[in-house]
């Protein structure tokens, strides 16, 4: 949305209006029980893929939401080269888009 709406700020306000209370509960780390269980390892790429979306949107956010961004990304990571297949072979695909994202930097440089 904030790509194509001209007025994407307002917007914001009105589908996110407690964005302080948001944030607590965007950047909750999952806890995954069994990274072996191929539904339960989602939960690696939501976090990854939330805290692409963070940094995408950190100027409608309070200062705190890149730490927060980057915490809730390094909680994924060990399943990135240490994990099981389930999670290993597509995590991988949203690390990147974070990173870029931290760097300012568009998927089209990936090409």
């Amino acid at each position: 949305m904030s790509r194509v709406l001209p007025d994407f700020p307002h917007w914001f306000d009105g589908f996110l209006p407690h964005r302080a209370k948001a944030l607590d509960f965007l950047t909750q780390i999952p806890e995954v029980l069994d990274p072996t269980d191929g539904r339960l390892s989602h939960l690696y790429g939501l976090a990854l893929t939330r805290a692409w979306m963070l940094v995408e949107l950190a100027a409608h956010f309070d200062a705190s939401v890149l730490s927060r961004a980057h915490t809730l990304a390094v909680s994924a990571h060990p399943q990135l080269v240490d994990g099981h297949f389930m999670s290993t072979h597509w995590l991988i695909t949203y690390a990147l888009r974070f990173q870029l994202a931290v760097e300012g930097r568009p998927v089209s440089e990936l090409r």
